[in-house]
């Protein structure tokens, strides 16, 4: 939404209609679902939570809501019309179709490269296309289209070109979605871990029990950490509130040592901080376990 220069603030009126119906759970990114586990919007009443319509959904007049029609200026608003013969009226509309590349502008097909109906490239692990002198990285290659992970992707791709040893990148990397407030994620959801038949405990730290959090005025916030019900190991971390994006790397360097909930237990953290939620997750998360 910033990169548009939209910026919503929590409790605005949003309509959302969809194009096409429901996407199962289990194919909705990683970073959606961790909003949706560790958001406290789960608490929020159905009246304030975004109107979604969907083609397959009848509104109370009985109108099939589906895809747009066209949408013009209306004075200071925009108005949209659904091929259904509704129309909605708002300060401001997005309009989101995914991500569309744009490499047949390259004339890449001169230099022997093929792209698929995205127009993504496809590369190997050292990020090589089919014709090995051409390295490509980044969005041009799909998922996970970040842009930590395209810089990192650049620097391996160089390093592999200039014959210098390195490692490939991690499986365990963030997500952050830079929206008001914050949203970041590292590991597994609790979706993911229930389908895996992963036992599991989640430990909850809520911003307004830190005395950052209170100072911050963030009433709101909470950071989330799935811990394993056996061996104590952190299977992911999950934020929402100010400075989450920051605050997820503190998991994430943990998880990638292997360490496990005790430490947290156990460590000292500055005060008043937010990185406290980890402590006041752990403790969290623990009791339950010995209450189990």
């Amino acid at each position: 939404m910033r990169r548009v220069g939209i910026t919503l603030r929590m409790g605005e009126k949003v309509a959302k209609i969809e194009r096409l119906t429901p996407a199962p759970r289990a194919t909705t990114s990683p970073a959606l679902l961790a909003a949706a586990a560790a958001t406290s919007f789960a608490t929020t009443s159905e009246a304030d939570r975004p109107a979604t319509l969907h083609p397959d959904a009848e509104n109370g007049n009985g109108h099939t809501l589906d895809m747009f029609g066209d949408f013009v200026p209306n004075g200071p608003l925009v108005q949209a019309t659904l091929e259904s013969g509704k129309t909605l009226r708002a300060e401001t509309l997005l309009y989101a179709v995914g991500r569309q590349g744009t490499t047949s502008a390259l004339k890449l097909e001169k230099a022997g490269l093929e792209y698929d109906d995205r127009e993504r490239l496809k590369v190997n692990g050292n990020y090589q296309t089919a014709k090995g002198h051409i390295y490509a990285v980044g969005d041009v290659i799909g998922f996970p289209a970040l842009a930590s992970t395209a810089m990192e992707q650049g620097r391996l791709a160089v390093c592999h070109a200039f014959g210098i040893p390195t490692m490939s990148i991690p499986e365990l990397f963030p997500y952050g979605i830079y929206a008001i407030p914050e949203i970041s994620m590292v590991g597994k959801t609790e979706d993911q871990l229930t389908a895996e038949g992963i036992p599991y405990e989640a430990g909850i730290a809520q911003y307004k029990e830190l005395a950052r959090g209170q100072l911050l005025g963030d009433e709101t916030g909470m950071l989330k950490m799935l811990i394993h019900q056996q061996t104590g190991h952190i299977l992911g971390v999950h934020a929402i509130g100010s400075g989450a994006t920051e605050l997820i790397h503190i998991g994430q360097a943990v998880m990638a040592l292997g360490g496990t909930v005790e430490y947290f237990v156990n460590s000292v953290f500055n005060f008043p901080t937010l990185a406290e939620a980890y402590k006041v997750a752990a403790l969290n998360g623990v009791n339950k376990l010995r209450h189990m």
